[in-house]
């Protein structure tokens, strides 16, 4: 668990710093993909999510997603899972074509889900906040995040993280 944790800040810290020691030219680029839709391995949906990210500006964005929390009582009473809606807010210190992000938000459910470890309950919703590496080409193209994202449940918190992989347009 804590290797994983360390792996998942350390991954964005390199990435960061990589692009912070690079050519300042990039700095007057104009971004002009103001719309994503990734898929996202865990993140703050815990298993997957599907998304939708738009600039709202060069600086500031949001996001909204959608998942299904598989129930293991699915062959018992015939119920589906738990549906969750992650909806967040995007900072991105600096507009470039590679981006440090920050974001912040709510995932809603719709029902109740249990994770094993360290049996984690959660009803309604929960928090999380983020931060990460953000690659996305100006003109759209590929995009590519790694976040860390810390879940925060009303009983207790898990480290999480999360990978992304999209198309910008």
């Amino acid at each position: 668990m804590i290797r994983s944790a360390f792996v998942c800040i350390l991954i964005p810290v390199c990435l960061s710093n990589a692009r912070a020691q690079a050519d300042s030219t990039h700095a007057d680029t104009t971004i002009t993909a103001s719309n994503a839709v990734y898929f996202e391995f865990g993140g703050p949906a815990i298993f997957y999510s599907i998304n939708y990210d738009r600039m709202v500006s060069p600086d500031f964005g949001f996001r909204v997603g959608i998942s299904n929390i598989p129930s293991s009582s699915y062959l018992e009473n015939g119920v589906l899972g738990t549906l969750t809606f992650p909806i967040f807010l995007n900072w991105f210190p600096r507009a470039l074509s590679q981006w440090l992000e920050f974001d912040a938000g709510l995932v809603i459910q719709s029902g109740k889900f249990i994770l094993d470890y360290p049996d984690i309950t959660a009803h309604g919703s929960f928090y999380s906040v983020g931060i990460g590496y953000h690659y996305q080409p100006p003109d759209g193209g590929v995009l590519l995040r790694l976040m860390l994202t810390p879940l925060f449940f009303s009983n207790q918190t898990f480290v999480w993280c999360g990978a992304s992989l999209g198309l910008a347009f």
